[in-house]
């Protein structure tokens, strides 16, 4: 009898097939870069549709059989709706806004943030839109200037995170929150330099904060008040801080380039205090991965050599470097999903005794600093000057 039970679950399981999964913030749905799809056989890489969403550094979220990110053509932006299946163009959304290259070729930084029906973006010198998901048609829009807060030196470029009924943004010194539904202010922070990277919500002791990474600081708030539960200081050579926080437990992971470095932060007692700190992974803009008690991520700059790095989480101690191009990671269904900037998606297995290549395909002759989505069974992946792939994962 107990043969038979086993047999029909694993029947089930496999008449079930894949595990698919939508991808609506910038760091996934989990806020951690890695997918909880299965079923991801690599098998062929094919190229399922091409597209050009002309110039920047966008992201990808996906939901509901759309596709949506931003790019820049004479000064103009546009948001772009597209068929998950086709690439068709289904809409665009348009506006003034100044591409300002600046040592890179500029365009929109932000990642588009899905919820439901609504789609919230944020251009480079603050426009912040909702728009009907279907449609493209304009909800509601408000400005980062109307609370007082400058861009910093590279535009803003942290994703909208919606938590409950507000719109979390990192802007001034502590964040910023929007009412989803009409645009209005709920709660500000005093002028600051920003960050780069999005809010990451969390609870404790069940009250709902975020953190975030300002210019300056790490910063820990309450997402119904705004007010600062605590912050330590994290500066970063030009103020880039630009990884996400890495959130687990009671822990953090944060790091930053330009030689800076990155550790581990603990806020059990409802205070930031440092456990540990390394200049072994100095992620410039490109946020790790955590798995199973360790970190993986890219250590270096745009300009320069990089290494993929392991270090344990427990004490920062090196498991293992390895020289590689600077780019960007993912990681689903046992496999770690790495775009360099020379436009190579390597597909490896990785664990804390090393990395092993598994495939490698070429996407893009074009700077690739934007870090690709996992979402359906797909990956979609752009480059600098807009050129856009799906790539089948199934």
């Amino acid at each position: 009898m107990v043969k038979s039970i086993v047999f029909g679950v694993c029947c089930l399981s496999a008449l079930a097939g894949p595990v698919l999964a939508d991808w609506t913030h910038y760091q996934g749905p989990t806020y951690d870069g890695i997918s909880a799809e299965k079923g991801l056989a690599c098998a062929s890489l094919k190229t399922v549709w091409e597209a050009s969403v002309n110039i920047g550094f966008s992201g990808i979220s996906v939901a509901d059989g759309r596709v949506f990110t931003m790019g820049n053509k004479d000064d103009q932006d546009a948001v772009y709706a597209m068929s998950e299946t086709t690439g068709e163009v289904l809409w665009t959304y348009t506006y003034p806004q100044k591409r300002d290259p600046n040592l890179y070729e500029g365009g929109p930084n932000t990642t588009p943030t899905i919820d439901g029906t609504r789609l919230y973006t944020m251009s480079r010198s603050g426009l912040i839109l909702c728009l009907d998901v279907a449609s493209g048609d304009l909800l509601w829009k408000a400005s980062a200037n109307d609370v007082g807060a400058k861009a910093p030196s590279w535009g803003f470029s942290g994703a909208p995170t919606i938590v409950g009924n507000s719109v979390l943004l990192n802007v001034g010194s502590a964040g910023l929150a929007l009412n989803k539904t009409t645009g209005k202010k709920v709660w500000g922070s005093k002028a600051g330099p920003a960050g780069y990277g999005p809010i990451i919500p969390y609870k404790q002791k069940g009250q709902a904060l975020g953190m975030l990474v300002s210019g300056a600081d790490v910063v820990s708030v309450d997402l119904a008040s705004g007010k600062k539960r605590w912050s330590l200081p994290f500066k970063v050579s030009y103020k880039v801080n630009a990884s996400a926080p890495l959130i687990f437990g009671n822990r953090v992971f944060i790091s930053g380039g330009y030689g800076k470095g990155g550790g581990v932060y603990d806020f059990e007692s409802g205070k930031g205090k440092e456990l540990w700190f390394s200049r072994k992974l100095k992620t410039q803009f490109s946020t790790a991965i955590i798995l199973d008690g360790h970190i993986y991520g890219v250590d270096g700059n745009t300009n320069q050599r990089a290494k993929m790095v392991c270090l344990d989480l427990k004490d920062g101690a090196l498991k293992w470097k390895s020289p590689c191009e600077f780019g960007s990671v993912r990681y689903a269904d046992g496999k770690f999903f790495f775009l360099n900037q020379k436009g190579d998606l390597i597909i490896s297995t990785i664990s804390p005794e090393g990395m092993k290549e598994v495939k490698r395909k070429h996407l893009f002759d074009d700077k690739c600093w934007t870090a690709p989505t996992i979402a359906n069974g797909k990956l979609f992946a752009r480059s600098a000057h807009g050129s856009m792939l799906c790539i089948d994962l199934k």
